[in-house]
């Protein structure tokens, strides 16, 4: 049937339509019911709806009729909204059933109208209506209706979007997040080592009640009132000495009268401009060291009774513990019996032990064989195997005056390479005294020594193996903190032995911030296996016991090689919430025992103890080796969560250090890309060319941390990646060098800002990285600021006017063969060099060049100049499980790497 009928067709029906109009809106309420019962008419996907029209008598009715059937292809929401002005209300006359027979007969022509004109709106319940083109809102005296074009014909496409519209659909929420099934499914898998609970439901038990005495004081100044003044003579304290003698002894008299007098003072002697400076309400902080109780009972009466506030607070470090020397005096007196160390063997049996007493009496010991041969500053080398005899010699040096320099003793079986470094150190740091034992004295002055070094030249050296026991006539006090009290050397990754100063404060203030961020008390165990002889494995060694009491659990890390699982199992048989470790020592784990975690199970290896395990580093967070290392001994009771890293450098020891507390650390993802032009742009995980950094650790408390521009020293965005600069009471205080050297380097030590804070004196780490604010928040509620360490400003390669990081492409080529043990790169005139260690047959050694070359040119858009193929092992590796690159670039030089394959890319 054409438009043209359908149109006459709509004409003859509303022109009987317009007879039953009025009728139909006498009744709202019934045609309001009929309309309803009579349903719906849908067409094309569109609702056509029956609608009674509210209001009474409403032209606008008509004129929309009139609109429809002249065909109007325009919108006529403005005149539609309009109320007639000649409208009226009708009286209702009519019987509720004509009325809802019209009713029906009016809504059955309107759809039907509807549906031949296309015109299709939905009814949405009372008080809103919904059209294609127009939305049309009507309340119960007006209605606003809008038009669409009569001959317009709708597209499925368009049908959809509107269906859509109609019906939101709530993406399910894979579409926002991408989750690693796997890491969900190992949190979701209960702990089999976590606690159950067991046994009958406990019950709470009451004690006796309270006898309350009607005359007793309602508060402690009606208390101190009473006592003052009916018992003014009775003992209300007694302060002892460190001999447990009496000192002092104050009466509820005194008590009550020196307060009183206090209480005045504060209310009516201080004040400012004739007001008094303090009113009841007031915080007073209340500032006493423990060995005057006397003082703070007075004052803290004092403020009772002058209403104010007393606010206790411990005093950090007094002047008697300004040296760590007067530490272990002190606890010597105070708890001699108190273990500090112990010592494991490669058995896992106890080597030795000291308590508080027995390393101070060593230390005196030699002291007084110091006392008689050296004067006060003289520089000592103390060349020991990791053990009580290095504790005790340092501090007996400290005792006598003297400044301690810790040494690795040579490697017996290889001393044509460890005697030269020995002998190096003793001279840069003009050492006039070794003190050793009497095995590696006379390893010092063999024969094997003498083909590698001049031993005629030793300075002189004293065997501590058979001491006198003899004290030393009086204790050394150094003048001012400032003072040196040791020098702390070692061998860069760049190969340079740098020593630096620590004087008495920085050694106090480094053990005060790691006694807050690892919480040490006297009653805690820490397991540690790191070499003691620099940065922070020294200060955990020989610092940390003595200045915060609790007891160390000492592991060689030369003794892993012969056991490797003696530092596990030392954890386990401890129960040790926080122990220490280098890198070295984590792969020694994880290579040696990766396979065998069934057998330590059996052993009755627990890890579930272990609250915080830090791996003590001077470089990039080991990301790979971390995880690897946290997933192999998982099923030992090891929480993923454990594991964390720490920074230090030469400059600053300890900058970082996870802790026990504080959010875990974070890790982002950079585009390495950017990173070669030194920006920070942060990408998703497995975007191409991301690269995982994981946070370093937590500040220390006292640490304040800045990026810095290399070249104008000025302060850097998050976004940029910058030098890392540190401020801290613990931050050495310059670089020791015996050809005065030191104007040259003062510039790492003493800077300023060249704009911003310029006051600050910062010392230059020499290390790149940036900070983050991350959504954590911190043990004081407020958002956690991370540091991420990117790599060392002195390894870094500048190729083709980009900075590379070594650590980069050794990861990208390491990762490309099962073969490659380890990697290596350097820069040699301009060339990039790549050395790999083959692990496997030597015939391999071919395919391995054109490997390395297209996985660095694909990755990294670098040539690779030479390839250089060795045996496992030929590669130098610090202590610390670091890379000697500069070490490796001299043997190549010298043709002494012996390689499997050379390949020039020339």
């Amino acid at each position: 049937m054409s438009w043209v009928k359908r149109e006459d067709t709509a004409v003859e029906r509303v022109t009987g339509l317009r007879a039953q109009t009025l009728e139909f809106e006498q009744e709202k309420e019934e045609a309001l019911h009929a309309s309803e019962d009579e349903g719906s008419l849908r067409r094309q996907g569109r609702l056509a709806t029956s609608t009674p029209y509210q209001g009474h008598g409403h032209p606008a009715v008509e004129h929309w009729f009139n609109r429809v059937i002249q065909g109007s292809s325009t919108s006529s929401s403005a005149s539609s909204t309009s109320s007639h002005p000649g409208g009226r209300s009708v009286t209702t006359t009519n019987t509720t059933a004509h009325a809802a027979l019209n009713a029906n007969a009016a809504a059955t022509a309107l759809a039907d109208l509807m549906a031949h004109t296309q015109l299709g709106y939905e009814w949405r319940g009372e008080g809103s209506l919904s059209l294609m083109d127009g939305i049309y809102n009507y309340s119960s005296n007006s209605m606003a209706l809008g038009c669409v074009p009569v001959n317009s014909r709708v597209s499925s496409k368009i049908q959809q979007l509107l269906n859509t519209l109609k019906r939101p659909k709530r993406p399910p929420l894979r579409e926002f997040f991408v989750d690693d099934f796997e890491e969900l499914l190992d949190v979701q898998e209960p702990d089999p080592n976590q606690p159950k609970p067991e046994g009958q439901q406990m019950s709470p038990l009451e004690g006796e009640h309270h006898g309350v005495v009607n005359k007793w004081p309602p508060s402690l100044p009606a208390a101190l009132q009473r006592w003052g003044t009916t018992q003014p003579k009775s003992s209300c304290l007694t302060a002892l000495d460190n001999a447990g003698k009496p000192v002092y002894t104050l009466t509820y008299g005194k008590l009550w009268t020196r307060s009183q007098k206090l209480a005045y003072t504060l209310l009516n002697k201080l004040s400012t401009r004739n007001e008094p400076l303090l009113v009841p309400g007031d915080r007073v902080a209340l500032v006493f060291p423990n060995n005057d109780p006397v003082m703070f009972m007075v004052a803290f009466y004092g403020c009772l009774l002058a209403e104010l506030v007393p606010v206790p607070i411990e005093v950090p470090l007094t002047r008697k513990f300004l040296y760590i020397q007067d530490v272990l005096q002190w606890r010597a007196q105070a708890t001699p019996d108190h273990p500090l160390f112990l010592v494991l063997n490669a058995k896992g049996t106890v080597a030795s032990t000291a308590s508080c007493l027995q390393l101070h009496k060593r230390a005196e010991r030699v002291a007084a064989a110091l006392m008689g041969r050296l004067n006060t500053g003289d520089h000592v080398a103390l060349v020991y195997p990791p053990g009580i005899d290095l504790i005790a010699t340092f501090y007996g040096c400290l005792y006598a005056g003297c400044v301690p320099v810790t040494v690795r003793p040579p490697h017996p079986q290889n001393l044509a390479t460890t005697l030269p470094t020995v002998k190096m150190i003793v001279e840069v740091s003009k050492s006039v005294c070794i003190l050793t034992t009497q095995a590696i004295m006379k390893l010092l002055k063999s024969k094997e020594a003498a083909a590698a070094v001049d031993v005629k030249s030793w300075p002189m050296v004293l065997d501590t193996d058979d001491l006198p026991r003899k004290k030393s006539p009086q204790m050394y006090k150094p003048p001012t903190p400032e003072m040196l009290a040791y020098l702390d050397f070692s061998v860069s990754t760049t190969g340079i032995l740098a020593g630096v100063k620590m004087s008495h404060a920085a050694t106090s203030a480094l053990c005060r911030s790691i006694k807050l961020q690892c919480e040490l008390y006297p009653s805690r165990q820490i397991a540690i296996c790191l070499d003691p002889y620099c940065g922070l494995g020294f200060a955990l060694w020989c610092l940390c016991s003595v200045y915060s009491g609790h007891q160390s659990i000492l592991v060689p890390p030369l003794e892993l090689e012969s056991n490797a699982s003696l530092w596990l199992a030392a954890v386990s048989q401890y129960k040790v919430r926080v122990t220490f470790c280098s890198y070295s020592v984590m792969e020694m784990c994880t290579k040696g025992l990766g396979s065998q975690t069934e057998a330590l199970r059996l052993r009755n290896v627990n890890l579930s103890c272990v609250r915080t395990c830090m791996v003590v580093a001077e470089e990039r967070p080991r990301i790979a080796l971390t995880q690897s290392f946290s997933k192999i001994f998982k099923d030992l009771g090891l929480s993923p969560r454990a594991v964390s890293t720490t920074f230090g450098c030469r400059v600053n020891v300890a900058i970082c250090l996870q802790g026990t507390a504080g959010p875990d650390p974070t890790t982002v993802y950079v585009d390495m890309r950017a990173l070669r032009h030194d920006r920070v742009r942060l990408v998703e995980r497995g975007s191409p060319h991301s690269l995982p950094l994981m946070e370093s650790g937590k500040i220390l408390p006292g640490v304040k941390v800045i990026i810095a521009n290399t070249e104008t020293k000025g302060p850097l965005g998050d976004s940029h990646l910058g030098e890392i600069w540190v401020s801290s009471p613990h931050n050495a205080t310059g670089y020791y060098t015996v050809y005065g050297e030191e104007a040259l380097h003062a510039d790492h030590f003493n800077t300023k800002l060249s704009f911003g804070d310029t006051q600050t004196v910062w010392a230059r780490t020499g290390y790149l990285g940036f900070l983050r604010r991350t959504e954590l928040t911190d043990a004081s509620g407020e958002r956690h600021d991370a540091l991420y360490v990117v790599g060392s400003l002195d390894e870094t390669l500048e190729l083709r006017g980009m900075r590379y990081h070594p650590i980069d492409i050794e990861t990208s080529v390491i990762r490309s063969h099962k073969s490659i043990a380890e990697c290596a790169v350097f820069t040699w005139t301009n060339l990039l060099v790549v050395v790999v260690e083959l692990e496997g047959s030597e015939q391999e050694a071919l395919d391995l060049v054109a490997l390395v070359t297209n996985v660095v040119l694909e990755e990294h858009y670098l040539i690779v100049g030479v390839v250089v193929v060795v045996d496992p092992g030929v590669i130098p590796i610090n202590s610390r499980g670091e890379k000697q690159r500069m070490h490796l670039r001299d043997g190549f030089l010298a043709d002494q790497l012996d390689p499997i394959y050379v390949a020039y890319n020339m």
